[in-house]
């Protein structure tokens, strides 16, 4: 009698083991849901903020540009700048320009490509119009307001970009070269920004970009100033 109870008591504890872990492995193969990456349907990032504007918030990740999917502009604009666009960069003479017309550094200043903090819109982008929003005479109103009262931009020429070469550019840190984003202003639709892709960029690397960046334009005309 006395074994039927031991042995009992033993099969018992066999099966209360056996129970605990089959448990316990069941936890461990269970994979940790990450609630923001599961309700927003995105991947966990390590560099992942957020963007406000009067629309709303939206997420960016600036390693990836995620910042180009949704307008960064509190206006009314097209939307987000698509691959196949023509971006429009203002270029002055001879602040800009050499006597032969090949594009100075100051074409694009190193502090337009630097960004503060990955996450947060730049303290200043490289301004650009987007062709097929804007028209010879809006480049024209664009022109002279930035030419008024400024001494080295007697005059204005207009290089272009392609977004689709732009967004094909890698920095030496592997990650993308700028991201392309809709800045819409009240007055003029067209208007986009070039933002760097990351912080912590040194010098030398943003002047590579900017070099990059310079190789990519193509001239496409002098904009007649009244």
């Amino acid at each position: 009698m006395g074994k039927l109870i031991w042995f009992g008591a033993l099969k018992l504890l066999i099966l209360k083991l056996a129970s605990v872990a089959i448990t316990t492995a069941a936890s461990l193969e269970r994979p940790k849901l990450n609630l923001r990456s599961v309700s927003l349907g995105i991947s966990p990032s390590p560099r992942i903020g957020f963007h406000c504007h009067s629309n709303g918030c939206s997420i960016i990740s600036l390693m990836s540009c995620q910042c180009e999917k949704a307008s960064q502009s509190e206006n009314p604009s097209p939307g987000p700048v698509d691959d196949g666009e023509t971006l429009v960069r203002l270029a002055f003479l001879p602040e800009m320009l050499d006597d032969d017309g090949r594009l100075k550094n100051s074409a694009i200043p190193s502090i337009e490509l630097q960004r503060q903090v990955d996450g947060e819109a730049p303290m200043r982008g490289c301004s650009v119009f987007r062709l097929v929003y804007t028209n010879d005479e809006q480049l024209r109103q664009e022109a002279v307001k930035l030419t008024v009262g400024k001494v080295q931009r007697d005059e204005v020429w207009q290089f272009h970009w392609s977004t689709e070469d732009l967004r094909k550019l890698t920095a030496e840190d592997g990650q993308r070269s700028v991201c392309i984003v809709d800045r819409a202003e009240r007055d003029n639709h067209s208007h986009a920004e070039l933002w760097g892709a990351r912080a912590g960029r040194s010098k030398g690397a943003l002047k590579s970009i900017r070099d990059q960046l310079i190789s990519l334009l193509f001239p496409a005309g002098q904009i007649a100033l009244p």
